[in-house]
């Protein structure tokens, strides 16, 4: 890649604020700007709509189709494909997941491993029991959905996924 490229590149994420300006030097006749990410990760989604439901989906096709490699058969259905991004998307944002997450990530003292183990546990137990019997339809929903796409195997049962001990 070269500088302009990354120049240009870096000049797309300051806006947004995803890196920010850490000190500037003048060296001989040039200013040497240093940038730093603003955040140890960023977590992004595709959306819901547009171009953006098109590229969630065919995400989820890949990964249905990876599933094989596990010896987990199964199909993949376009109508349940939807589905299934439609419900992880209202699991994402279920409750004041989001705030948690933000307040989460300016911890300083905590790696970040532990700030995805602490943001789970802040959200599950900030959940009224409303929310968390909703919070629990909704992943019934999503299991129902995934286990559906399940091939038979030689009869009407449904194929098991095999689970191994670590």
């Amino acid at each position: 890649m070269t500088p302009q490229a990354i120049y240009h590149h870096i000049k797309k994420l300051l806006p947004v604020e995803m890196v920010e300006v850490t000190r500037e030097e003048r060296v001989d006749n040039f200013i040497e700007t240093y940038y730093r990410a603003t955040a140890e990760v960023f977590s992004f989604s595709w959306g819901t709509s547009g171009k953006n439901q098109a590229q969630a989906e065919q995400r989820l096709r890949d990964t249905l189709l990876s599933l094989d490699k596990l010896g987990i058969k199964v199909r993949v259905e376009e109508d349940t494909v939807a589905q299934i991004i439609k419900t992880q998307g209202k699991l994402e944002s279920f409750g004041d997941r989001q705030a948690l997450e933000e307040k989460v990530s300016k911890l300083d003292a905590v790696d970040f491993l532990g700030k995805q183990e602490l943001a789970s546990v802040a959200t599950m137990i900030s959940l009224s029991d409303k929310q968390f019997l909703e919070w629990l339809e909704l992943q019934k929903e999503l299991r129902k959905l995934l286990r559906g796409l399940l091939r038979s195997t030689s009869g009407p049962e449904k194929q098991k996924p095999r689970v191994g001990k670590s």
